[in-house]
């Protein structure tokens, strides 16, 4: 019987090794957060994949089947926020924006998308950004959880802020914790979604 190949694992694997390693080299910090994101979403993708929840919306949109589509259907055009919402739209969930651990993805994925795709900041005449990047985040982690220092000050760059165990050992927890928020959230009985049960194990 067929199956599918599951390998996201791999990249919470990466992420809770450089953790152990940022004494040694802070950057090893950006790993954590970049791979414990890539693992938070192939999570969602995954899910997606096993409840067909992409092609069931496609199919509403369109009115009919789109299976001789050459398209990744769970991955282009969406963003994890966006999967979340099909996700546990799909379990009939509305109540969980304010939640801390929704809050902490999306800011996880936030962060790793800056770091992705990296621009230039100009600086003010007293030295300031004249542009604060990845504001919510950042002073999320700075004023909520008190694990970095303040981002904007003068002569500070906003990566130089993240290159520390507390905020690599945040990245991972945020993973664990909302995999497992995630499987509360959709639980509907017996062994619940069995995608989340598998991962939650994983991670234990």
């Amino acid at each position: 019987m067929p199956g599918y190949i599951s390998e996201g694992i791999r990249y919470f694997r990466v992420a809770s090794a450089h953790k152990e390693m940022v004494e040694a080299d802070p950057q090893n910090a950006f790993v954590c957060v970049v791979f414990s994101a890539m693992y938070m979403e192939s999570i969602a993708n995954e899910v997606i994949f096993h409840e067909q929840l992409m092609m069931r919306q496609y199919e509403e949109v369109l009115g009919s089947e789109i299976l001789s589509i050459d398209m990744d259907i769970y991955n282009e055009m969406r963003s994890f926020v966006d999967k979340l919402h099909i996700i546990l739209g799909h379990y009939s969930v509305s109540e969980y924006e304010n939640d801390r651990e929704f809050i902490e993805m999306s800011h996880l994925m936030a962060i790793r998308g800056f770091l992705a795709h990296l621009k230039p900041i100009e600086q003010i005449p007293t030295g300031e950004p004249e542009r604060r990047i990845c504001r919510a985040a950042l002073n999320y982690l700075h004023c909520n959880k008190r694990i970095i220092d303040d981002p904007y000050g003068r002569g500070v760059f906003w990566t130089d802020v993240l290159m520390n165990r507390d905020v690599a050992e945040w990245a991972v927890e945020t993973v664990v914790n909302g995999l497992n928020w995630l499987f509360e959230k959709t639980y509907d009985g017996e062994l619940g979604n069995h995608t989340l049960s598998w991962h939650c194990q994983l991670t234990r």
